[in-house]
């Protein structure tokens, strides 16, 4: 992460390690971090609302699905 700040694909691929092990606050907050370097980032956006799905944030996650 030090070494590629900007780089949104390492902040997804991290994400989806927290996601699958259960852990969607932190995988959130790396998608988050993602759409933030690139707000069209469509895997990152579909990523997060699963996980805001899995977390009971359901209107949440469909705000990301749209």
């Amino acid at each position: 992460m030090e070494k590629l700040p900007e780089d949104k694909t390492v902040y997804v691929e991290r994400g989806l390690v927290y996601q699958d092990m259960g852990n969607h606050k932190y995988a959130i907050a790396d998608f988050q971090k993602a759409l933030e370097i690139d707000i069209d980032y469509e895997a990152a956006w579909y990523l997060s609302g699963v996980s805001k799905l899995k977390s009971g944030l359901v209107n949440e996650a469909i705000e990301d699905f749209l």
